[in-house]
């Protein structure tokens, strides 16, 4: 009987030590946040980028599209289809951060009844280091599909 660990398991480990460290630095600089922030608002480029405390009661940028169980549902709704794309194509990195991203916001939901956002920049939304991770997993998913539809049409 063969000992070592499959290329499978190996994926797995990966992709669930990926989710966990993201989820882990999410909580913790929201945790920081709640802290630090609570007071004042902490100027990090004056005119550009501000660390400010919100209640995002919304969604992506404060957008009321739907109740918080709404969202939540989506969000395990996404859950199960990206499992499930991961499953079969294995874009294990993109997945990994979005997933981070939606449960670390899925988790400020269940705790608070809102999302912990304090990164305000002076020409965007307000938002978390979740929330950057969602974008980021979305991009490389989509880099990913790219760059695999280009390799297909090249050994054509």
């Amino acid at each position: 009987m063969n000992s070592k660990p499959g290329k499978g398991n190996i994926r797995w480990l990966w992709f669930s030590l990926a989710i966990a460290l993201a989820l882990i630095a999410d909580q913790l600089t929201k945790q920081w946040a709640i802290k630090n922030l609570a007071e004042d608002s902490i100027v990090l480029i004056p005119g550009i980028l501000t660390l400010t405390l919100r209640h995002n009661f919304g969604s992506a940028f404060g957008w009321k599209i739907m109740s918080k169980e709404g969202l939540a549902l989506i969000t395990v709704f996404i859950t199960i289809v990206l499992l499930w794309i991961f499953i079969k194509i294995a874009y294990i990195r993109g997945i990994s951060l979005f997933l981070a991203g939606a449960w670390g916001n899925l988790l400020d939901r269940w705790r608070f009844g809102y999302v912990i956002d304090f990164i305000e920049p002076s020409f965007w939304a307000t938002f978390n280091l979740a929330d950057v991770f969602i974008v980021m997993g979305i991009i490389l998913i989509l880099l990913s599909l790219w760059f695999d539809e280009k390799r297909e049409n090249s050994s054509l």
